[in-house]
């Protein structure tokens, strides 16, 4: 296998090199770049939820619950916050005796709503890191979830100065426990007993997004692995690499240049990402950090339960081994292929394999699957092709548990070895291919052929 890998070194400089001399791959970086950057402030302009304007409000009173029982006065400070929208609200207190509160009682049973209720319960607790601000409403009443919401980022905003100014807590603590501001929206609760994720709405897009996104990163890595095999194989520049290296090295040295490529971007867009929230801040919030609730409510910690380095690294690891995997295939696809006029032959394998896996994941998160154990879950969290675009984001939003996701990593693991063994019996004979496109059947043919001329010649 050592030796079938000679020449790795060179081909991953090459193709490096080229990947970021590259104008596609620079246009293509910058445009997404230039979008992040406007990503933060357009959502601003959407949500109408900038500091200068406010919204008429039906919400005429607040009860407030301190579930700390610290003794502080929280509803004489919030009654002295001033404000056009939310200055008529009386708070008072809730009135709820948490003895007589058991562990199995629904919601419903604790915050108690009268019909067309012009009312909210403000809950104040700990996570043990610092203070969280929980609105619950009745989605049967007179307030919207799009009212509550903006009443919480009202609360979100002036919580560290109640905190440092009206409680006695010092700014810096203030800044720190403001960080840790959760808000949550009771009518999702209150509508169904049940359901105990008061972020599942959110987590839901959360999970959703970062699949898309891998699955964006797979179809356009993979297909660039592909393309330039077949480009590089079409115009005998792989006849010239061929004579210093040996063909497997030149699918693994691809693979790992790519990935080195991709993470470059991912940072710059990161960059981008920070770039736009200073940039919103200039525009909206005279130069100070903002981000409008929408955006917070995504990022929300309650919605990535999972997150810890450990498993940070663990998502890391799976998105790596899955890109080796797909880009195995990728190769494979790429050298099925003689002639550039060919090249959507030569994708197709790769595409129809992506998009298969894609839609299975697509309908199994659409579908709600992932939050509750099942034969389907097992299946998206142990099939490699399935798991590279769930199990990271299921991890980090903590619907996948650590076993779970260190069993999903060492099927990947294995599978990246039992494909690379593959890929070394028959790259050799594909990559030196001429004639019309491969398709699964001639590549599984090829194999099978390898390993009948290998056992005759151990004989």
């Amino acid at each position: 296998m050592t030796d079938k890998l000679r020449g790795t070194k060179q081909i991953f400089c090459f193709t490096l090199i080229q990947g970021l001399k590259s104008k596609s791959i620079k246009i293509s970086t910058i445009i997404l770049c230039a979008i992040v950057l406007c990503v933060v402030p357009v959502m601003t302009l959407i949500s109408k939820d900038t500091t200068d304007k406010e919204q008429s409000t039906k919400i005429k009173k607040v009860f407030v619950l301190d579930m700390l029982q610290s003794g502080m006065n929280f509803t004489d400070s919030f009654s002295e916050l001033k404000s056009d929208t939310y200055g008529e609200i009386t708070y008072e207190d809730a009135n709820i005796n948490l003895s007589d509160v058991k562990e199995d009682s629904k919601l419903k049973d604790i915050y108690k709503f009268e019909k067309n209720a012009d009312y909210v319960y403000l809950v104040i607790s700990t996570d043990g890191k610092g203070f969280i601000s929980q609105v619950y409403y009745d989605n049967e009443s007179k307030i919207s979830k799009k009212d509550a919401e903006a009443y919480s980022e009202f609360l979100s905003e002036n919580f560290g100065t109640i905190l440092s100014e009206k409680l006695g807590i010092t700014k810096e603590q203030a800044k720190v426990l403001d960080s840790e501001t959760v808000v949550t929206f009771g009518s999702e609760l209150l509508a169904d007993e049940e359901t105990k994720d008061t972020h599942s709405a959110t987590k839901y897009s959360v999970i959703y997004g970062m699949m898309m996104v891998m699955m964006f990163v797979l179809a356009y890595g993979g297909e660039r692995i592909a393309m330039s095999i077949i480009v590089e194989k079409s115009s005998k520049i792989i006849d010239m690499l061929l004579v210093s290296v040996k063909p497997m090295a030149i699918v693994v040295g691809k693979i790992c240049a790519n990935l080195v490529i991709l993470f470059v971007q991912i940072g710059l867009l990161a960059l981008s990402y920070f770039g736009s929230i200073v940039i919103n801040g200039l525009i909206f919030n005279d130069g100070k950090i903002y981000l409008p609730s929408n955006v917070k409510n995504i990022f929300n910690p309650a919605n990535f339960a999972g997150v810890s380095i450990f498993n940070i690294i663990l998502a890391i690891l799976m998105f790596v081994l899955g890109f080796v995997v797909y880009g195995m295939i990728a190769g494979i696809a790429g050298a099925s292929v003689s002639k550039t006029e060919d090249i959507s032959e030569g994708i197709k394998m790769y595409t129809f394999i992506l998009i298969v896996c894609a839609y299975a994941v697509i309908f199994f998160i659409s579908g709600g699957m992932y939050t509750k154990p099942g034969i389907v879950m097992y299946l998206i969290e142990y099939i490699p092709l399935t798991a590279v675009m769930f199990v990271p984001a299921g991890i980090l939003t903590g619907y996948v548990s650590l076993v779970s996701g260190l069993i999903s990593t060492a099927i990947l693991c294995v599978t990246v070895v039992l494909v690379t063994i593959f890929v070394a019996n028959i790259y050799e004979s594909i990559i030196y291919y001429n004639g019309k496109p491969l398709k699964i059947k001639d590549i599984i043919r090829i194999s099978k052929e390898k390993k009948a001329a290998g056992k005759r010649g151990e004989m």
